[in-house]
């Protein structure tokens, strides 16, 4: 019986969790259809946390990095962008890429940021001097630890955990159960969630 109980909450929460997602991406999408609002998302909803995990990610303008799970509207990759890095986007959903592709040009960063399709588990990471990895990646311990072995030394991962209530609904990732690390920190709870810097 509570095996049985066990699997209907994690239905539950698995159907919780889609449903947020796809509403999430509805509001990405209507951010590039009106681009007054989407500014004003990016800012209330990613600016904060963004610009904690700069702080302790020590990046210089010019460094390459990348970013897992860029969605319809890669905001994580507007925001580096405009502060002088390199970015590669990669989204696994054909839909969401090519809405992301239109949204890079009309934001005028086709010269900062490339995008591809992909979901983390192929591809070269040792151009790369920090990784990005967002909430609703799935698989993320088995892309993390496919980082930690393929990237060049020196290189950071960020990668963003549920804090308060987005707990229920996402897994967490711990530092402290991926090997061959230098070091992890993490930035303070902002707005559901609290990134975690690895140090690879």
């Amino acid at each position: 019986m509570q095996q049985i109980t066990s699997s209907v909450s994690s239905n539950i929460k698995d159907s919780i969790s889609n449903y947020i997602c796809r509403g999430l991406q509805r509001i990405e999408e209507i951010g590039n259809l009106t681009p007054g609002f989407g500014e004003f998302y990016d800012r209330v909803f990613y600016h904060r946390l963004l610009e904690a995990e700069l702080e302790l990610a020590g990046l210089q303008a010019g460094d390459r990095v990348l970013h897992i799970g860029c969605g319809p509207r890669p905001m994580t990759a507007f925001y580096l962008a405009r502060r002088g890095l390199m970015v590669t986007g990669v989204e696994r959903d054909s839909g969401a890429l090519n809405r992301a592709v239109l949204a890079v040009e009309q934001a005028g960063l086709k010269d900062r940021i490339k995008l591809k399709q992909g979901n983390g588990l192929a591809g070269d990471f040792s151009s790369f001097k920090a990784i990005w990895l967002s909430l609703h990646v799935d698989g993320k311990d088995s892309i993390i630890e496919r980082i930690i072995k393929t990237a060049s030394r020196e290189t950071t991962i960020i990668y963003r955990n549920p804090a308060g209530f987005l707990s229920f609904f996402y897994p967490g990732e711990k530092p402290e159960n991926f090997s061959n690390i230098k070091e992890y920190r993490h930035t303070g709870k902002i707005l559901g969630k609290k990134s975690v810097l690895l140090k690879v």
